[in-house]
């Protein structure tokens, strides 16, 4: 995630994962799927939230998604 213009302000990938951290996690999900930067996607999002609650949302969006257990677990692997 990219910084973006707010007003006159930068908000940094980080901030809007702070503030949309459920969003971040279906970028990571996303990354995923496409073959996107998930590590990349990863870091902003453990940026904002913290490892731990990084990876409880992206099983709880991934479930929210219908993703597989399997496909859960290879994500999650894949990213620490």
């Amino acid at each position: 995630m990219g910084a973006r213009m707010e007003g006159m302000k930068m908000i940094s990938g980080t901030e809007i994962a702070m503030r949309h951290p459920n969003t971040a996690a279906r970028v990571v999900i996303r990354a995923a799927e496409l073959g996107g930067d998930v590590q990349n996607a990863w870091d902003v999002l453990v940026s904002a939230v913290g490892t731990f609650a990084a990876r409880e949302l992206v099983v709880a969006e991934a479930k929210k998604l219908g993703k597989t257990e399997y496909w859960r677990g290879q994500l999650l692997q894949s990213v620490g």
